[in-house]
């Protein structure tokens, strides 16, 4: 399983958070939504290959939404 912590807002509306991988890395995919009660619009918008047990997340786009949601997934 994978743990988020270091959740920061960024100058200029951006977002980022850092994720922590326990044991092995594995191949991280961070999905975002701004409805997340939809599972079809969930869209992977970064993969992380398995070269580290740590990935530090940045999405420079997070403020052109109102309101942005964000999963992190690995398979």
């Amino acid at each position: 399983p994978a743990a988020v912590s270091s959740l920061v807002p960024l100058a200029g509306g951006g977002f980022q958070f850092m994720v922590q991988q326990a044991g092995s890395p594995e191949t991280t995919f961070i999905q975002a939504t701004t409805t997340p009660a939809d599972p079809a619009s969930w869209l992977t918008i970064a993969t992380n290959p398995p070269t580290s047990s740590t990935y530090v997340f940045t999405d420079p786009d997070a403020s052109l939404f109102p309101m942005r949601f964000y999963r992190v997934v690995s398979p």
